[in-house]
């Protein structure tokens, strides 16, 4: 029991709020006169020779003891009820005739001894009539608790500390006191954190459990611990039914609930304007199919925050935390090596609105969904942090999966995260906000899905940001997207692909807006970008240095409608079409290419553009592409039907510098309208154009007021077929400059159909430059089919060429 002692010599002191200090007092103040002023031992007082102050008034200590909201316990020493009568003790007020009581010693007194600051006043009346009072001031601020307490202890003074938490917390009820100061050391069984009800309950409003302090209750190190042990036995604390509760500076470790029960370590229901801070869980569990929360679970969290280190704790539902309708409140701190059977491994948040989760999250585990996090039905709320090395069984979100999610705002650092789509992050909901940057994540557990090795995008109108790069999945190494009106402003860089979008895969994404700068990715489709069933959608940007292995270096798209690409697209490669872009199906159509393609180069067919099947218009620029192999088709362009119904291109950029065997600048055995300007291109076989009859019927090919000049090959523009396969017809050539740089070995307009007419042609004031050509016109046949208009003569060199219908040469 702790004592107060107190002498009349020494002035009363308050006593200090933080550490609740006993004071010494000494009265310096006295105004009785000794009887016999020269000797300090006089014998007037009951016959006794007592010793006396500079007053004359016998000298004696004093000391108080709280023993209870309503009990002191006071001990005088130095006199007795021979030389001092009576004496009174109050608080807080003047004694008054009823106070005074016989002399004794210890003397109880009963007074209300409220929080705060006190004042203790002793009253002693001797034996002369005299009255000699002391006073001192003590402070009822905190409840004590150590290990080494006793629950017969008032708690109230850091040497009388009780011993459990049941007392502390009914002492803190009886005092109206917040604070309960908890002494460094830990806790088990016998400091009844396991009982009944689980654990350490907590149903007072405005309890701050402040834990860490040192022994002697002198300080308090924020990086000491009191450790509150479980045992594997039981729950450790639950908070229910409260408000402003603080808990701070403790270790929650060894909690264990039922397979079926929820918060292993800490268990929170309808708890408002509360913080747990400055804590660590560990080794805490709460398993089996439906155990949610392995170190906490809270239902009902309200404008409160949470913050600690968690780490290797498991659940089924949340590893380390499981939160049910959270509002207003604060997650953070870090969490690592926790487990999840199901949803979230290290933490798993449902119904959530304007939440703010800032945390360092890696190395958890999810057999499900959430490698990280994952949150349900989430609304305006924000979500930051570091999430490094999290995985999931084969499901979404390596580092954070968002799932039904709204008008939420995502941000952080994502790195060696796995999943089975969205490596990095999951992001399944609408108009949410993405500013984060995604590295060497994966999309690559289960064979079903692997899409999305940084971000997977699906729903509507959400507004995605950032850096991807290193990332890798068998489709979009670096980003996959769905949904509508979605838009992208991202970098993606040395990203990977086994099959389809080496930098981002979309599939159905409709009046999305896209702007990239994509460069240095991989895959068999699609290096860059790929996209499939996707209409009405804008892309811009950069698109360079990417590789497909077979199509698309820059881009693949596939049963596309009515989008537009603009921008750069350069230095990208694939072996078998599309050096730059490669659309393909028959469902394409009215897409729109104002991009620059350039440096772009094929094996195959189309070094900058191959379309197959599709609707197109092109109004960028097309150089210096290269369909390089030595069957190549389409240095700039190759316009292919496949064998199937011919698409239409219409072709108004310039086209030039690019290089192919057979058609330098353009391939094509479409529909196509080309009015444009190709010079500088260089092929074997229509250095400028190259047109062929892909044997189905209703073909065109035209070219109006174009400038085929410069261009460098046996033939300018030349026209054939597939053997055995059709009629070439419906060529129109009209307004055109044509011109070559081989000299007397060049044709201007070269036919070679074999033993097939050709019919519907029409060639109108057409200008031929002379000096660069050896032939105008030459027709493997001599057979002119029948409704052409302006033809030349058959094989016709320079002085044959008749000037018919506008035709005409320029030496």
């Amino acid at each position: 029991m702790k004592k107060t002692i107190i002498t009349i010599s020494l002035i009363a002191c308050i006593v200090p709020l933080t550490f609740a200090s006993l004071l010494l007092h000494k009265n310096k103040n006295e105004t009785y006169k000794r009887d016999n002023p020269t000797d300090r031992k006089a014998v007037n007082w009951n016959s006794k020779i007592t010793e006396t102050n500079a007053g004359g008034m016998p000298a004696f200590t004093w000391s108080y003891e709280i023993v209870s909201a309503a009990g002191l316990r006071i001990t005088v020493a130095g006199i007795d009820a021979g030389i001092a009568p009576n004496i009174a003790c109050t608080v807080n007020r003047e004694a008054s005739a009823v106070d005074y009581v016989p002399f004794t010693s210890p003397l109880t007194v009963t007074e209300s001894i409220p929080a705060g600051t006190n004042t203790l006043r002793l009253y002693v009346k001797f034996k002369n009539g005299f009255v000699q009072t002391n006073s001192t001031n003590f402070a009822i601020s905190f409840i004590y608790l150590s290990v080494a307490g006793d629950d017969g202890n008032s708690g109230l003074l850091p040497d009388a500390p009780v011993r459990t938490f049941v007392r502390a917390l009914d002492k803190a009820k009886t005092y109206g006191l917040a604070k309960i100061c908890v002494a460094k050391g830990t806790y088990q069984k016998g400091n009844e954190i396991i009982g009944h009800p689980k654990g350490i309950f907590i149903t007072n409003s405005g309890i701050d459990l402040s834990g860490g302090w040192e022994n002697d209750f002198s300080a308090r190190n924020t990086g000491t611990y009191s450790t509150l042990d479980g045992y594997e036995w039981d729950r450790v604390m639950t908070v229910q039914n409260a408000s402003n509760v603080t808990i701070d500076g403790f270790e929650i470790i060894n909690g264990f609930f039922s397979a079926s029960g929820k918060g292993g370590g800490l268990y929170m229901e309808n708890v408002t304007h509360s913080r747990i801070t400055n804590c660590i869980f560990r080794n805490n569990r709460c398993e089996g199919g439906s155990g949610y929360g392995g170190a906490l679970y809270a239902t009902n969290l309200r404008n409160s925050s949470l913050t600690g280190i968690f780490y290797k704790n498991q659940g089924a539902y949340g590893g380390a935390v499981y939160i049910r309708a959270l509002s207003n409140s604060i997650i953070s701190g870090s969490y690592y090596s926790n487990s999840a059977m199901n949803w979230g491994g290290a933490i798993c948040v449902e119904n959530c609105n304007d939440a703010a989760m800032s945390v360092t999250c890696y190395d958890n585990t999810s057999s499900g969904s959430g490698g990280g996090i994952l949150v349900y039905g989430i609304t305006n709320s924000t979500i930051t942090g570091t999430f490094l090395r999290n995985v999931t069984g084969g499901f979404s979100g390596g580092g954070l999966d968002l799932l039904n999610g709204y008008s939420n705002a995502i941000s952080g650092y994502y790195a060696h995260n796995k999943a089975g789509f969205g490596g990095g992050i999951s992001i399944q909901g609408h108009r949410n906000t993405v500013n984060a940057t995604a590295c060497s994540n994966s999309a690559e557990i289960q064979t079903m899905y692997r899409m999305g090795g940084g971000f997977y995008v699906a729903g509507n109108s959400n507004a995605i940001s950032g850096t991807m790069f290193s990332n890798w999945a068998a489709n979009g190494g670096g980003c996959y997207i769905s949904g509508i009106c979605n838009t992208l402003n991202v970098s993606l860089y040395n990203n990977s692909s086994l099959s389809n979008g080496g930098g981002i895969a979309a599939h159905g994404l409709t009046n999305g807006m896209l702007a990239l700068n994509v460069f240095g990715n991989t895959a068999r489709l699609g290096g860059g970008v790929f996209l499939s069933n996707c209409a009405s959608n804008t892309a811009s940007g950069t698109n360079r240095n990417n590789t497909a292995s077979f199509s698309g270096g820059g881009i693949y798209g596939s049963q596309i409608l009515s989008n537009a690409f603009s921008g750069s697209l350069y230095s990208n490669t694939s072996i078998e079409q599309g050096g730059g872009i490669c659309v393909v199906h028959w469902n394409c159509s009215d897409n729109l290419i104002s991009a620059d393609i350039f440096h772009n180069s094929v094996r195959n067919y189309g070094g900058g553009i191959y379309a197959e099947g599709s609707s197109l218009e092109v109004t960028g620029q097309v150089f210096s592409n290269s369909a390089s192999n030595g069957y190549g088709y389409g240095g700039g362009f190759a316009l292919s039907s496949a064998g199937g119904p011919p698409g239409s291109a219409t072709i108004s950029g310039a086209v030039f510098g690019n290089f192919a065997s057979n058609g330098g600048g353009v391939y094509s055995d479409i529909n196509e309208k080309i009015t444009c300007s190709l010079y500088g291109n260089t092929a074997s076989n229509g250095a400028a154009v190259l047109l062929i009859e892909n044997g189905m019927s209703g073909t065109s090919h035209t070219i109006l007021s174009s400038f085929a000049t410069n261009n460098t090959g046996m033939s300018i523009i030349h026209l054939t077929r597939y053997a055995g396969m059709g009629s070439l017809m419906n060529i129109h050539i009209s307004n055109c400059t044509i011109g070559g740089t081989n000299g007397s070995s060049s044709y201007a307009i070269y036919e070679n159909t074999s033993q097939l007419d050709i019919s519907n042609q029409i060639y109108l004031t057409n200008r031929f430059i002379t000096g660069s050509l050896g032939f105008l016109y030459h027709d493997a046949d001599g057979d002119i089919g029948t409704g052409s208009i302006g033809t030349m003569n058959a094989v016709s060199i320079l002085h044959d060429a008749t000037n018919r219908n506008g035709n005409y040469t320029n030496w």
